[in-house]
């Protein structure tokens, strides 16, 4: 959305055409083709994409609600949205970074303000090209002389705080944290040593191609191997795509993990390969997960948990933890292998879904055959507490009717049943397991193993939470529509597809 403003505000004007052959080309040639992360913003007015976001502005209420923040990060440095961004923005931006860079500026973007001074202090660097030599130096000399910036040599001007330089030659401009990394890139562009738009293409891979706002690329394996190192899917990445894109029924993000086939096999994958949808049974629930094969994705992490330093990934780590600290007194006393009456069966969908009460979740696995894991929960609903106490097994299993109640220190923590092959896990201890288990599976339209869906008012919902907005804050949000997503894997590469529909 803060992109949506910043055409908003600084994609208007007469389109003069481009004052280089190749914009896009040029900007990419100031960033070092090492860099672990460049990112191409395709704002410009003459660009289909840039035409696209105008218009939807113009309609969506939102994009209007994030135009003051873009304002006001602008003014911090030095320039005014409405009058200088159209003569500066005459090509795609290009900025890339090291990796602190992408995270910084994943918060800037994320809390709808464009924090540019943190931005550029943790290593951003931006190159465009505007509309000519002539506009590009007017507006900033009246920059200048209005005092919001501080022309420091013939071609560079210091932002106001200190916060950065805008450098200038012709029609290029870049914008960096200081005077040595701006004239770094203005070197390294007249050396013909800079990143090229042949490299940047291979680079997004089956993304080169896709009409869009923003392209991206990462060395994704540099960024994840620090804290997943030893873990084969992680040591096969290459290389991280991204594109959003402006298009019916409204915004779509496709994302491109590439990995080395070579050093992978389907086991080793994160999710079970192949384009074969889930069919998940999320009932009337308004947000769910569907997973084909989650005994692979269980394997997977388990596999490598003790390599796993993801933050992200801690709780389901520890789930695994837990899991295996009783996997021992279960075949004691239920006489169960969990891999065999569990996690082996679990082949089909498993659907995950937020319930009614706070706070609470309801998984629905599919089982193969739902016989072994109902006999074993029934010995050990039979085994007297000592003797659990006895073997320091801190959670137990009760039976009520269809349902086990299952408990932690003497807490209940979880609801489960295993009816006919359907198995029903909840941490609501009122939830109607049968009915959860009623739910018909649903057929979507997806490719892969993964597929998550949220209506309209869950994506409002969650807005509204994230950005601790007030109830009336509907007013401007309700042209959020649903928001669908799909994740497909292979040995070649996996690949997100996303789309947030806007109801302009």
């Amino acid at each position: 959305m803060v992109v949506v403003a910043v055409v908003l505000l600084g994609g208007g004007g007469e389109d003069k055409g481009a004052a280089v052959a190749d914009p896009l080309a040029e900007a990419l040639s100031f960033a070092p083709a090492s860099a672990p992360a460049v990112a191409q913003f395709d704002v410009q007015s003459s660009s289909p994409q840039g035409r696209r976001l105008r218009e939807l502005a113009r309609t969506f209420p939102a994009a209007r609600f994030a135009a003051d923040g873009v304002r006001e990060s602008v003014r911090t440095l030095g320039l005014d949205a409405d009058q200088d961004l159209p003569d500066l923005l005459g090509g795609p931006l290009v900025a890339w970074g090291p990796p602190d860079a992408i995270t910084s500026l994943a918060a800037s973007i994320s809390s709808l303000r464009l924090e540019l001074a943190p931005v550029l202090k943790a290593g951003v660097t931006a190159a465009v090209v505007g509309r000519s030599a002539d506009d590009v130096e007017a507006t900033l000399e009246r920059a200048a002389d209005d005092g919001r910036l501080k022309k420091t040599t013939s071609n560079t001007y210091t932002l106001p705080a200190n916060a950065g330089v805008i450098g200038v030659k012709g029609p290029d401009v870049v914008l960096g944290a200081n005077h040595q990394t701006v004239a770094a890139a203005f070197r390294l562009h007249d050396n013909k040593g800079g990143l090229t738009r042949a490299t940047f293409d291979q680079r997004l891979g089956p993304l080169a191609k896709e009409p869009a706002l923003v392209r991206a690329w990462t060395n994704a394996r540099a960024i994840v191997a620090s804290s997943a190192a030893g873990v084969p899917w992680v040591d096969a990445l290459r290389g991280g795509a991204l594109t959003l894109a402006i298009e019916k029924p409204g915004v779509h993000l496709k994302v491109h993990l590439a990995t080395d086939p070579a050093h992978l096999t389907d086991q080793d994958l994160p999710l079970a390969p192949g384009p074969q949808p889930p069919r998940p049974a999320p009932g009337p629930r308004p947000i769910h997960a569907g997973i084909r094969g989650l005994a692979q994705t269980i394997k997977v992490l388990d596999a490598a948990r003790n390599d796993l330093k993801l933050p992200f990934l801690k709780s389901i780590t520890n789930a695994l933890d837990t899991l295996d600290s009783v996997k021992g007194p279960l075949k004691t006393f239920g006489r169960i292998d969990v891999d065999d009456a569990l996690i082996d069966q679990l082949t089909g969908t498993t659907t995950i879904t937020p319930e009614p009460r706070p706070n609470t979740l309801a998984l629905r696995a599919e089982l193969e055959d739902g016989g072994p894991l109902r006999t074993a929960l029934d010995r050990i609903a039979a085994v007297p507490d000592f003797a659990l106490d006895l073997a320091n097994v801190d959670l137990d299993v009760d039976r009520d009717g269809d349902a086990y109640a299952i408990t932690s220190n003497g807490k209940a923590i979880l609801k489960a049943a295993v009816l006919g092959n359907t198995l029903v896990v909840t941490n609501d201890l009122t939830a109607d397991l049968q009915a959860i288990a009623d739910r018909r599976p649903t057929t979507v339209a997806a490719r892969g193993a993964l597929e998550l869906h949220a209506d309209d008012q869950a994506v409002q919902d969650e807005v509204i939470r994230r950005f601790d907005l007030p109830g009336l804050a509907r007013l401007v949000l309700g042209g959020f529509g649903d928001l669908d997503a799909t994740a497909e894997a292979s040995r070649a590469g996996t690949d997100l597809d996303a789309t947030l529909t806007l109801n302009e």
